[in-house]
């Protein structure tokens, strides 16, 4: 307890210290992380010492459990960190995607936040009863809808980067294949969900055939081969020209047999 106490008083002084001195916002975020962990600490070692002391009053309210008390510190601090992760990916200009990308996972840990601090609120206290208190439930899992929801988000993010950084059709093609897995995903979450389904248009999602498959990984390669001339400043111009012939070529021939199926 006392190691505890001067733990939380030195990171009191190392955040107000900081502000002071104006510091990034990034590292008084994290130092305002480190001094709710260590508030968490505190009053779990203060709740551990009051369950063991000798019971003068009247039956106490019961205690989080610990397990969840530990869950729970780690989920904020894990939450505080991925805002911190956006601003700096926002200040540094990140691409899109891996904003994206970022904005998911913190939509996912304030999901698991929220399910925690669910648990961990204790039940409101009744008439004395005969029966043996039961014990906290386990956390509850993230909600199946969200989690397809945040999953899908993930892959479109995936997938906007890789096309911007010119990846190989291969990898394009896989990433696609995920994406429309991830989209079959949350229709059938939403099909199992006891919530009133969204009023949406849904493209039948029907198997690849061979002949879009070859014209969807020519439009890949066109895509890739134009943004290499793109960023290559010793590039002619005869070049760049027959790249956007050849992209232009293989967006008009997927339209036409996609018109044509």
């Amino acid at each position: 307890m006392k190691k505890a106490k001067i733990e939380l008083s030195m990171k009191k002084v190392a955040l107000k210290k900081a502000e002071k001195a104006e510091a990034p916002a990034e590292d008084i975020e994290k130092l305002k992380a480190e001094l709710a962990a260590a508030e968490q600490q505190v009053a779990a070692l203060e709740q551990q010492a009051a369950a063991t002391a000798p019971a003068a009053v009247t039956a106490p309210a019961p205690a989080v459990d610990n397990a969840v008390a530990d869950a729970l510190k780690k989920a904020k601090i894990e939450l505080s960190m991925k805002k911190v992760a956006i601003r700096k990916a926002e200040k540094a200009e990140a691409p899109a995607a891996d904003i994206e990308l970022l904005k998911a996972e913190l939509a996912a840990a304030e999901q698991q936040l929220a399910a925690l601090e669910q648990a961990a609120a204790p039940a409101p206290v009744a008439a004395p009863a005969a029966e043996p208190v039961a014990e906290p439930a386990a956390a509850p899992a993230i909600d199946p809808l969200k989690k397809a929801k945040i999953e899908l988000a993930m892959k479109k993010a995936a997938l906007k980067k890789a096309e911007k950084a010119g990846a190989a059709a291969d990898a394009i093609s896989a990433l696609q294949a995920e994406l429309a897995s991830a989209e079959q995903a949350l229709a059938a979450a939403e099909q199992q969900s006891s919530r009133p389904a969204p009023e949406l248009v849904r493209v039948d999602k029907r198997p690849v055939d061979e002949a879009t498959r070859a014209l969807k990984t020519e439009l890949a390669f066109a895509k890739a081969d134009l943004r290499k001339l793109e960023r290559d400043e010793s590039a002619s111009a005869e070049a760049l020209e027959a790249a956007r012939a050849r992209l232009d070529s293989a967006e008009r021939n997927l339209q036409q047999h996609e018109a044509g199926q």
